[in-house]
């Protein structure tokens, strides 16, 4: 289905004001001069030979344009989803860069945080060590017993009381 029209000027075209073609098998035809007689015009319809009808799509090619076609659909799939996973690392890693930066700025503060709580420390143990702030070192005799308040009565005003737990059941912490 290669053979396009392809025409093949005739040598010798006579004085006519318009030009006659005749189709050859094989896509090929010819392009003559009319002559102005009426005679000859008449006869010219008769060279006009039909194209042959085209002949159906192999069963091979067929399939090749199909599997063409859907390479084609699943290169385009593929490339746009390549470039959304892409976009996806960069932001990911864009996003990731960012939140880094704020640990680390987080992670110097907090240094100079310790650095100054160590120094008010380190502050506050010269001063206790200097007499004249009346500090003594401690001692068990001048210990100081505390005795503990009665218990409250319950309250009546239909608040509900906390669940006491048995005593046999082990304490567990919910939390550290």
């Amino acid at each position: 289905m290669s053979a396009g029209l392809k025409f093949q000027i005739d040598p010798q075209p006579s004085r006519s004001r318009r030009a006659s073609i005749s189709y050859l098998p094989g896509g090929f035809s010819t392009i003559g001069a009319l002559a102005t007689n009426p005679q000859e015009e008449r006869s010219a319809p008769s060279e006009i030979r039909v194209l042959p009808q085209p002949q159906p799509i192999p069963l091979w090619l067929r399939s090749l344009l199909i599997a063409q076609k859907s390479a084609s659909i699943l290169a385009v799939v593929l490339g746009v989803t390549t470039l959304a996973a892409y976009s996806q690392m960069v932001f990911s890693q864009k996003h990731w860069n960012q939140q880094y930066h704020a640990l680390l700025k987080l992670q110097r503060h907090e240094r100079q945080l310790v650095g100054a709580i160590q120094g008010l420390k380190d502050q506050l143990a010269r001063e206790a060590e200097r007499p004249e702030m009346g500090l003594v070192y401690p001692n068990p005799s001048k210990t100081i017993f505390l005795t503990p308040a009665p218990p409250r009565p319950a309250p009546q005003s239909g608040v509900p009381s906390p669940v006491e737990e048995s005593s046999s059941s082990p304490y567990i912490p919910l939390g550290y």
